[in-house]
C-alpha cells in the first residue's frame, strides 16, 4: 500500500469517525526501540496522519 493510498484511507476514516461520533477510550501501550519510534513517527508524518491514525490504518 502506498503512502497516498494510506492517506486516502486515513481521510475516509476521519470522515466516517466524524459522522459516528464514537469515542475511542481504549489505550494500547506498545514497547518499541528508539529506532522504531523514529520510523513510525516519520511514516505517519509522510502519510499526513497522526501516529494513532497511522497505526490504526495498519490493522
Amino acid at each position: 500500500m502506498t503512502v497516498l493510498e494510506r492517506q486516502r484511507i486515513g481521510n475516509k476514516q476521519k470522515i466516517v469517525n466524524a459522522k459516528k461520533q464514537t469515542r475511542r477510550d481504549k489505550r494500547l501501550r506498545v514497547p518499541v526501540l528508539p529506532e522504531e519510534e523514529v520510523m513510525i513517527k516519520a511514516k505517519a508524518s509522510e502519510a499526513g496522519l497522526t501516529i494513532a491514525e497511522y497505526l490504526r490504518s495498519l490493522a
